[in-house]
């Protein structure tokens, strides 16, 4: 059975999140919002639709039983909040401003700093590499057993080091 249904906001649709989760509730549906993501690739189309969530959660607290501050992963990635609502269902929203982890030494070398996400995971590729970040063009040649555990070893080293900042926001103004 489907446990969540995930969305972006934006300015497009902002004014429909409150339809949106009347429906997840009657469907018994959790829901998971969160707002557009920007990369240098995408900036001009982010410019145009990123909507700020400030709003949205202060519509969605009208609507809610408990909110709870969500960490990942020893607190990687972007912390959330989550709302029971009166409706029975869950409402996740995962807000960039919050901020994020980053490695001064990884992250300074990323094409795509300042960026919203930060490090939240280790992704193993098909192709036999370690990618500390899906925007990163940095990976880890992991070929071999020995390769994987040193490189695996060093990133976990990396993710260790990391500290929570935001660089994406400034002043409530995106730095891209």
């Amino acid at each position: 059975m489907l446990n969540r249904v995930a969305a972006v906001v934006t300015q497009d649709n902002i004014n429909q999140i409150g339809y949106f989760i009347d429906f997840c509730e009657e469907l018994g549906i959790n829901l998971k919002l969160f707002d557009m993501y920007a990369t240098p690739e995408t900036k001009e189309i982010w410019n145009q639709h990123y909507e700020f969530l400030n709003q949205m959660k202060k519509e969605i607290e009208t609507r809610a039983t408990s909110i709870r501050q969500i960490t990942y992963t020893q607190s990687f990635g972007i912390p959330s909040l989550e709302y029971q609502t009166k409706g029975g269902i869950t409402v996740r929203v995962k807000d960039s401003m919050s901020g994020t982890r980053y490695n001064r030494n990884l992250c300074s070398e990323c094409v795509s700093l300042p960026c919203q996400e930060g490090l939240y995971t280790i992704l193993y590729s098909s192709n036999q590499k370690l990618i500390p970040c899906r925007l990163s063009p940095i990976h880890f040649e992991a070929d071999t057993p020995e390769e994987f555990r040193e490189n695996l070893k060093y990133l976990i080293g990396v993710f260790q080091k990391a500290d929570h900042e935001n660089k994406f926001w400034e002043n409530g103004k995106q730095k891209l």
